[in-house]
């Protein structure tokens, strides 16, 4: 799956643009977040290949946030790495490519979405 697939992809069942990933100006990131609780759900960026051990320059990648299970589940698999950054858990990193395995991507995007989508609350506050 190719990073423009993967947008297209998003757009068509999510109804959701990229938007500007970070703070930084970067052209090459993107982010999808939810319009209830702007909490993202995927984002993509490219890196250098040599960081998940590849002998490539550049690679795009797209970070998802998952359940402890599916995390388990997908770990390990063909081109999905553990998230670099210290701060996060249950996130995976997924290399864009010829090699994807576009199925687990898209498991992997619904569990994300599902999972951050924003929480109705059941509280009734008295005044």
């Amino acid at each position: 799956m190719t990073r423009e697939h993967l947008i297209n992809h998003i757009f068509e069942k999510y109804g959701v643009e990229p938007s500007q990933a970070y703070t930084i100006n970067d052209n090459n990131a993107c982010a999808f977040r939810h319009s209830g609780n702007n909490k993202m759900f995927a984002s993509v960026c490219t890196v250098c290949g040599n960081q998940f051990g590849l002998d490539v320059d550049e690679i795009d990648i797209v970070e998802v946030h998952l359940t402890p299970e599916a995390y388990v589940f997908a770990s390990g698999e063909k081109g999905v790495f553990p998230s670099f950054r210290a701060s996060t858990t249950h996130r995976l990193m997924v290399v864009l490519g010829d090699d994807c395995d576009s199925e687990l991507l898209e498991w992997l995007i619904e569990v994300s979405y599902t999972h951050t989508f924003p929480k109705t609350s059941s509280r009734r506050y008295k005044h």
